[in-house]
């Protein structure tokens, strides 16, 4: 029966010591304030540090930091900056931080210690202010500061600085660390301080690991549009982040016959369209021919397949991809690579179906804005030169010239010359009756016929103003984006004055880049292989058009660092 007894109470009291051993290291890791007295709404304060702001001649070991009350120590810890950047241990006593450095601190150098915001007291209560303390090692202070902000999905966004000196064209990001970072604040801004005059290259990433190294293909990433120099530019830095690269090249891994001179191609992903075209697939023939396929096209309904066309009369032993020329790309601009060489052709289920209409972007009685786009896509590949004899758009005056646009071999983008007559009635029709695909195969005997309206002029609205640039650059895109969602994209060629007319009444968030490789879109250029992004600005209002007024005084200036 005793020896029962301590068989039972021997765990228990290990539970009890283990249980204390636990209390005791969880209140030293964050002690909690003394309970009672009034509600605290106030947050915590930063009363002294060791050394104090600008002192110079500074060569201790250590920085102390004193709050006026117990915070959320693993929170500040994280909310700590030093540039330039210098390894440190913290430890703590009871209100009272101590960073104790590692390494040496270098001479003749000003360094910068900033604890943001993003803690608390025991009680929940936010600091009101970051709070920045500048100290040098040698006899006098840096006083440059670089400022700026990060648009776009910039949480947990980091913010580097490099010097631009000999090294800088050897520095690789994804194995090294500047020694100048900081974080940026809720609204995106971002502020160095005490820096040396110098030349200075800035970028940004979305660092997922919080290691300071940057991930291709994990991290989002922001670069500037050029190298700042300290003292001369103090105008902010712009910078727009990236969701992270694809790096991961799209693959075309099985080829299937499907009868009647018609070849999938399946892919690993989405293939963009504009960039298929029919010389990148060859066609190897039962009797040995290499040939280039007729056609090659997106597969109308599965948008990660491919169709191509060849010789409906011979027999067909595998595809490949042409070697000799650029293959088709995903939306990052990865090229395509071969899965298809060493894969024999496979059988699927025939497909008979007649070459047809596929879509059709505008429905009968739909309301078309002035400068309209259709899009027309075919079940199979079609003649383009026989294309505008048998597509009109006309009105009760005539037919209306129209412009026609190859995006792939079944897929043609249509536009009118000149802006419509607002608010008319006008009529599409289309006959098919005749037209061959690249096989030779003749499509259905179809004809279309459907009434447009062109939208109410009494609903537009202007926007008049001004693109002031030092740089005198260009061209330019402004792109509008609606409260309704509709985005609307105009290009101006150079600087100064503008009007934007034929706009549809409604409340606009307005974005202006300077599309400088001229390719209709914003690129935001790149950390590794180097290259600095597009400039660009962002009106800080958002502006109301109403219909038939012009809003009139917008100025939409580019700002260079």
């Amino acid at each position: 029966m005793m020896n029962r007894q301590r068989m039972i109470t021997f765990p228990l009291m290990q539970y009890i010591v283990i249980a204390l051993v636990m209390i005791i290291l969880q209140s030293c890791a964050n002690p909690l304030p003394p309970s009672g007295g009034p509600r605290d709404t106030e947050g915590p304060l930063i009363i002294r540090t060791i050394p104090k702001d600008r002192t110079i001649g500074f060569n201790e070991k250590t920085i102390t930091i004193e709050f006026n009350e117990y915070v959320d120590r693993n929170k500040v810890l994280q909310n700590i900056h030093i540039t330039p950047t210098i390894t440190y241990e913290a430890t703590w006593s009871g209100r009272e931080l101590e960073l104790t450095f590692i390494e040496s601190l270098q001479s003749n150098t000003t360094y910068s210690l900033t604890i943001g915001t993003d803690y608390a007291d025991y009680a929940g209560n936010r600091p009101l202010e970051a709070k920045t303390i500048i100290f040098s090692t040698g006899s006098a202070l840096d006083t440059g500061s670089i400022s700026g902000m990060v648009a776009g999905q910039s949480l947990g966004v980091s913010v580097f600085l490099l010097p631009v000196n000999d090294s800088i064209e050897s520095f690789n990001p994804t194995k090294s660390i500047s020694m100048y970072k900081t974080q940026i604040g809720s609204n995106g801004q971002f502020t160095f301080s005490a820096l040396s005059n110098g030349r200075y290259r800035i970028y940004a990433i979305q660092d997922i690991f919080k290691d300071g190294f940057y991930d291709i293909g994990t991290d989002g990433y922001a670069m500037a549009s050029r190298d700042v120099t300290v003292p001369t530019n103090i105008a902010p830095v712009m910078m727009n982040v990236s969701k992270p690269k694809d790096t991961t090249a799209p693959t075309a891994m099985q080829a299937l016959s499907q009868g009647s001179g018609l070849i999938e191609i399946r892919c690993s992903e989405i293939i963009l369209e504009q960039s298929i075209n029919a010389s990148q697939f060859m066609v190897v023939y039962a009797d040995g021919t290499l040939r280039k396929s007729h056609a090659a096209y997106s597969y109308p309904g599965r948008s990660t397949s491919l169709t191509i066309e060849h010789d409906s009369l011979m027999s067909v032993r595998k595809v490949q991809l042409n070697a000799e020329i650029l293959q088709a790309t995903d939306s990052s601009g990865n090229q395509c690579k071969d899965g298809l060489q060493s894969t024999e052709l496979l059988k699927a289920e025939a497909q008979s179906k007649t070459p047809n209409i596929y879509s059709l972007s505008v429905k009968d009685s739909s309301v078309i804005d002035i400068l309209p786009n259709i899009e027309l896509v075919f079940s199979h590949s079609i003649d383009y030169d026989s294309l505008p004899a048998r597509l009109t758009l006309s009105n009760g005056k005539g037919l209306i010239p129209l412009s026609f646009r190859k995006v792939t071999d079944n897929h043609v983008s249509i536009s009118t010359i000149q802006p419509l007559q607002p608010d008319a009635w006008h009529t599409l029709r289309m006959n098919l009756k005749g037209l061959k695909d690249k096989r030779g195969a003749f499509y259905a005997d179809t004809s279309v016929t459907i009434q447009l309206q062109s939208i109410d002029s009494r609903l537009f609205g202007a926007i008049k103003g001004e693109i002031r640039d030092d740089m005198k650059g260009g061209p330019y895109i402004i792109s509008m984006k609606s409260d309704k969602g509709k985005t609307i994209i105009r290009s101006i060629e150079q600087s100064g004055l503008f009007t934007l007319n034929d706009i549809p009444s409604g409340s606009y968030t307005i974005h202006i880049f300077e599309d400088k490789n001229k390719d209709g879109e914003y690129d935001f250029g790149s950390i590794t292989p180097f290259r600095f992004s597009e400039r660009f600005t962002t009106l800080k209002d958002s502006v109301t058009v109403r219909p038939r007024w012009t809003i009139d005084g917008i100025l939409l200036q580019f700002r260079e660092p």
